[in-house]
């Protein structure tokens, strides 16, 4: 799925506050194991619910690094 697919699909969901950046941040951080940057796939969409599902606050922690830093190039890690 491209993102002008995703902004389609779950645009209707964000309110009208919220522009299309924070979309595009959910859409980088739905893919952040992606091997493309403008595409993703329906197992990284899988990943992702479960992933908000949780109730555990170190996978709530990784949810929001991944939408400030959108590639796992980008990691942020704990020392």
């Amino acid at each position: 799925m491209e993102f002008s697919e995703f902004k389609r699909l779950f645009g209707i969901f964000v309110p009208y506050r919220l522009s299309d950046a924070y979309l595009e941040r959910m859409f980088r951080a739905i893919g952040y194991s992606s091997f493309t940057r403008d595409k993703i796939t329906f197992k990284d969409m899988v990943e992702c619910i479960a992933l908000l599902h949780s109730n555990e606050p170190k996978l709530n922690a990784q949810w929001i690094m991944r939408l400030i830093h959108g590639r796992s190039s980008d990691r942020v890690t704990l020392t």
